[in-house]
């Protein structure tokens, strides 16, 4: 018997709007291709994934059927805890300390979120069938080796392709370029894949795996590198492999930092200034760049306690910054005379830390929202088949990791993690069972 509700929903006028219709098929269709495409996309000029996602969202928004998306939405714990974290932020530029206008910048970088959930209905009608994950796994692998052998090319010959494509400097590919290595050799050991397609995905691994040590140096790179690298072995193999994983990462380190220079950029020059970070917190001095991160998290912290529940609002990080920097400084001459001393602010008004981030923003409503909504995808990973479970995984970890530095903020950053949080918590086939 038809639910009531749904019949006196369809006798309104405008529920034709929203109903599926002879042309949600063919829309869903072609909205799939660009979509699919921004696979290729995701670190490349932002005009780019731009026009390619946004045809995907008008050809969804047309499509019809959104009684029915609503529901699915709801009803996935990922994508309704997105929504609420979306929401916040919109939310919170009304009570923001600071202007409207960066209140809302900071809103518009946030919302991101939104975009795998409106485009739920693609992702669960075309990117449900394994070929087209396939497909969108081999475009992201692409689009990640472009990268590193441009970069390779700029660096041996002195040229300045990467001007032409990425968006806003190097640094900020770690994390990316890592999970690249992480599932070209997830696709490597894969049963079933032609010889030609293996031989694409190691030299993918190890062209990728150069990038990052010898060329794209970033401290956030390495560490996501040597976590992927630990959880592919235990995802693959047994738990004592670990010990030779990690031998095989000291000896890549170590010839890492014997063939490259002392100066910047390069894995010696990142290693020195983490050694000269550690020796300078064992004798409580903090003004290296590894210490700044230090400094500017438990700074974060007492902004933190001055408003735990709903935060200063989105956006308000700077002006909450400086606020607590003139009160800390009327703190310190105050107590200088009893030989107390405190951590100094520094100058820099972003955190590098997304979770400070979020918490001086939102409060801790905001921090709980966007840590449940990472727990929510890895309890959901477990859902999964065996390679999408482990790709969701690998992927949700180094997500984790580089928040550590701000990943949410960064357009070159964020937008990896947006198109395969959809493809892989989204999709229908992924599921055990189906």
């Amino acid at each position: 018997m038809e639910n009531p509700v749904d019949v006196s929903l369809k006798k309104l006028p405008c529920f034709s709007v929203f109903s599926e219709h002879r042309y949600t098929s063919l829309l869903l269709q072609i909205a799939a291709y660009p979509l699919l495409l921004s696979f290729l996309f995701t670190m490349w000029p932002r005009a780019w994934i731009n026009i390619a996602v946004w045809t995907s969202i008008i050809l969804v928004v047309f499509s019809g059927n959104w009684i029915d998306v609503i529901k699915k939405i709801l009803r996935n714990p990922v994508s309704l805890l997105a929504l609420i974290l979306g929401a916040l932020f919109w939310v919170g530029i009304f009570y923001s300390i600071a202007p409207m206008a960066s209140a809302i910048d900071i809103a518009r970088k946030y919302s991101w979120l939104f975009y795998p959930v409106i485009l739920l209905p693609v992702f669960q009608a075309y990117f449900s069938n394994q070929k087209w994950q396939h497909v969108a796994y081999f475009l992201f692998i692409c689009g990640v080796l472009s990268i590193a052998i441009i970069s390779i090319v700029d660096s041996w010959f002195g040229w300045n392709l990467q001007s032409f494509i990425i968006n806003s400097g190097k640094f900020r590919f770690g994390p990316s370029l890592s999970f690249g290595a992480f599932l070209a050799l997830q696709l490597f050991g894969t049963k079933g894949k032609s010889r030609y397609f293996k031989v694409f995905y190691l030299m993918a691994f190890i062209i990728v795996t150069y990038s990052i040590f010898f060329i794209l140096t970033t401290r956030t790179g390495y560490i996501c590198y040597y976590l992927l690298a630990l959880t592919y072995v235990f995802q693959n193999f047994s738990y004592r492999s670990l010990v030779y994983a990690a031998v095989f990462l000291f000896g890549l380190s170590y010839f890492a930092y014997i063939f490259s220079l002392a100066t910047p950029p390069s894995f010696k020059y990142e290693m020195n200034l983490l050694g000269e970070a550690a020796v300078e917190m064992v004798q409580g001095s903090l003004v290296s760049s590894p210490g700044d991160r230090v400094v500017m998290a438990v700074n974060g912290a007492e902004i933190f306690k001055s408003h735990p529940v709903w935060g200063y609002g989105t956006g308000s990080y700077g002006r909450a910054y400086l606020l607590m920097k003139k009160k800390n400084e009327l703190q310190n001459k105050k107590e200088f005379s009893l030989g107390h001393e405190q951590i100094p602010f520094t100058d820099v008004t972003n955190p590098h830390n997304e979770y400070t981030m979020i918490a001086v923003q939102l409060g801790g409503v905001g921090l709980l929202v966007f840590l449940s909504w990472l727990a929510a995808m890895f309890l959901k990973s477990f859902q999964l088949l065996n390679l999408q479970r482990k790709l969701a995984q690998g992927l949700v970890l180094v997500f984790v990791g580089s928040c550590f530095g701000g990943a949410l903020l960064y357009t070159d950053e964020r937008f990896y993690f947006v198109m395969l949080s959809g493809l892989f918590f989204f999709s229908n086939l992924n599921k055990k069972g189906h």
